[in-house]
């Protein structure tokens, strides 16, 4: 990861506008930081003990100043969170996704309605910047079909019914049943593996032979586990 990478000409020109705050804390930063931090703050305390899943990666604990970080990004339109968020999973699980030989990066889908009042995707924003990054094609492989009731309250099983058939897989440009094709769907937070799951289900429907993995920015700390240091992976 290209820490001294130069800032976009959008990160400059927000700048300008609204000095930058840790995303962290919210003191204030030097312009063009990279990673969004200041020198009290490390993303790397908020690393998840354990990682990798069954089916892909989750980066990072969803608890404490990380519960803000998502909160600002969705709600307060903070959408350079998105750009920061993404350099933080490069770097904690960019040796991992090498190692998958991704050949598409997508996101799971928004709700139209959601759409349409936030003005923007959140897990579109980080995986764009992540596939930037890593250098990996993003492609919009997903859409929603329908609208579905909200996930929060409801149990795992319940979840799964409510995002049955919500999601279907836009074609590649190249023909065929995604033969040699890694695809990984990013996404900003993993309850209980419903969402990623549907969207899996969607692509694997039109693309069987491909493989698909998920890699998720946040989740909720498991029982009895503590967070590692960047210097495990």
């Amino acid at each position: 990861m290209p820490e001294n990478e130069k800032p976009t000409l959008t990160e400059r020109l927000l700048g300008v506008i609204y000095p930058p705050r840790c995303v962290l804390c919210h003191r204030l930063l030097p312009a063009g930081s990279f990673w969004g931090l200041c020198e009290l703050c490390r993303f790397e305390d908020y690393l998840h003990p354990q990682p990798q899943m069954e089916g892909g990666r989750c980066s990072f604990i969803y608890e404490g100043d990380m519960q803000q970080v998502i909160y600002r990004l969705k709600y307060k339109e903070l959408k350079q969170y998105a750009c920061y968020m993404a350099r933080w999973m490069a770097a904690e699980g960019g040796k991992w996704a090498a190692a998958q030989h991704f050949t598409r990066l997508c996101a799971v889908p928004l709700a139209k309605e959601k759409m349409k009042s936030r003005g923007f995707n959140q897990a579109q924003l980080i995986a764009q910047e992540l596939a930037r990054l890593l250098q990996i094609p993003y492609s919009p492989l997903l859409e929603r079909v329908y609208s579905t009731k909200a996930q929060s309250g409801l149990s795992k099983l319940q979840r799964r019914q409510n995002l049955q058939g919500a999601f279907a897989a836009a074609p590649l440009k190249e023909k065929g049943t995604g033969a040699g094709h890694t695809i990984c769907i990013v996404d900003d937070i993993y309850t209980t593996g419903a969402t990623v799951e549907a969207c899996r289900s969607a692509l694997l429907e039109r693309y069987p032979q491909a493989r698909v993995i998920f890699w998720v920015f946040s989740m909720r700390r498991l029982p009895g586990t503590q967070t590692q240091s960047l210097s495990k992976f």
